[in-house]
């Protein structure tokens, strides 16, 4: 596809605890000019850490979303990537085969250092007046930090994210005190080392849906140390973090048009 085909495209994220959409033209001097984004809660990782396997009703509800969004859309090209989940369902090929016969797309379940990069370029394009240092994506099932490393993009990856803290932990509404604490525990465990590096590299921005989700409840694009406890731990160490609108599904539809910029 070339960078002023003037085409319409759409990308999707299938992510662990949501799944996003969005609706872009190339114009120009290899511009995406945003058209329309969706998003839905489907809890596709629900029970996951469990079962092993996607549930069916989360599977149906992302099935649907997409399903829905392509046909509203109607965009000439489609690409759909899928996360954590999908990596580690051992029926992650029901979900592919629903894709395919519901909304024509075939499926890509990437890997976690591909997710890292699409993840990076997106919210570097969606914040492009700022000089991004790290990126931290923050799944339902896992958190993934990208660190700019001269010419090249440094990628880690922890198996860890807001659903699974939330189901291993968080068992009680609201969650008792000990639960918070075991939950707290548990990050600092996991990403303690994670965070030197944030801390040491300066600007920090976290993307993915946890971190959609605070943007939507606050309104501001940065948070405190305290709004989250996976987040909170990035905060501490990096001072507060910068939420991007932009992540995997930007990042994928730049990747696969050529495009250089988004503009919403």
């Amino acid at each position: 596809m070339t960078e002023d085909s003037g085409a319409r495209v759409a990308a999707f994220d299938i992510g662990s605890n949501t799944a996003r959409g969005i609706l872009a033209r190339i114009v120009g001097d290899g511009t995406a000019q945003v058209l329309d984004e969706a998003q839905r809660m489907t809890a596709l990782g629900r029970g996951l850490s469990g079962a092993g396997r996607i549930d069916a009703e989360g599977l149906a509800a992302t099935v649907d979303f997409v399903a829905s969004a392509v046909a509203r859309w109607r965009p000439e090209q489609s690409w759909a990537v899928a996360t954590a989940a999908a990596r580690s369902a051992t029926n992650a090929s029901d979900l592919a085969q629903g894709l395919r016969e519901r909304a024509g797309l075939e499926l890509m379940v990437i890997t976690g250092d591909e997710e890292a990069r699409l993840a990076w370029r997106g919210a570097v394009a969606a914040l492009d007046d700022v000089d991004v240092s790290t990126v931290v994506d923050i799944g339902g099932h896992s958190t993934k930090i990208v660190a700019a490393a001269g010419d090249h993009l440094a990628t880690q990856s922890y198996q860890i994210g807001a659903r699974s803290l939330t189901e291993r932990y968080l068992r009680s509404d609201p969650p008792q005190p000990s639960e918070l604490l075991q939950a707290g525990l548990r990050v600092v465990e996991v990403l303690g080392d994670a965070a030197e590096v944030v801390g040491a590299s300066g600007t920090c921005v976290a993307v993915g849906g946890t971190a959609q989700s605070v943007l939507a409840l606050t309104g501001d694009h940065t948070i405190t140390a305290d709004a989250l406890a996976i987040m909170g731990i990035f905060a501490r160490a990096a001072g507060s973090l910068t939420i991007s609108t932009g992540g995997v599904r930007e990042g994928l539809l730049l990747e696969r048009t050529g495009a250089r910029r988004l503009v919403r």
